[in-house]
């Protein structure tokens, strides 16, 4: 996995160069958001969410894979329009409830 610097130097150049999508899947079907999840990577999650990755499941996953910062990460993250928002009142006892 590539380091912050190397991450946001490439979102940069996509923007500027490239029609990138920053949602597409690897051969697992993992996006670029779950990955950061599964290697507890809170700096790559953060400059992913501020480029407007779609979450889709990654709020169950990180729950699911018991990272903790990155389930606080994405309830105080802002989606993009067309996304729910979920609301930042839910306690972590009731999340993981509902991923049961």
């Amino acid at each position: 996995m590539c380091d912050y610097a190397g991450v946001k130097h490439a979102l940069r150049e996509a923007e500027v160069y490239y029609n990138m999508d920053v949602n597409c899947l690897d051969p697992l079907g993992r996006s670029a958001l779950l990955i950061a999840i599964e290697n507890e990577n809170l700096e790559i999650m953060e400059l992913l969410l501020d480029h407007g990755i779609h979450t889709g499941d990654a709020l169950l996953y990180a729950i699911r894979k018991e990272v903790v910062g990155a389930v606080e990460l994405l309830l105080s993250h802002r989606r993009p329009s067309g996304e729910k928002q979920v609301s930042s009142d839910i306690t972590m006892e009731e999340l993981c409830t509902v991923a049961r």
